[in-house]
């Protein structure tokens, strides 16, 4: 059986700005066969958006995610990513 779920917020400020922000999380229960398999994990993202004008738009966003396993191992993983947007 697995169970989890997400959380986010996004909002726009000074007319050019935006952002959002999340967390998810996510269970599985262990299976009888193994204990090498995932137990569960956490999300966590944020990022802000700026609108240099209608056509133009730049970006970036940090990702943070952790997992766990049943056999007592974990690991984790940051991104950092950026955009560029034209339209035309």
């Amino acid at each position: 059986m697995y169970y989890g779920g997400y959380i986010s917020y996004s909002f726009v400020f000074k007319k050019r700005w935006s952002s959002t922000y999340v967390y998810s999380y996510l269970h599985q229960q262990q299976p009888g066969s193994t204990s090498l398999i995932f137990k569960q994990s956490i999300y966590l993202s944020a990022n802000a958006v700026y609108a240099i004008n209608k056509y133009f738009t730049v970006g970036t966003e940090i990702l943070y995610g952790i997992k766990w396993n049943y056999d007592n191992s974990k690991g984790s993983a940051v991104r950092l990513l950026s955009i560029m947007r034209l339209l035309f």
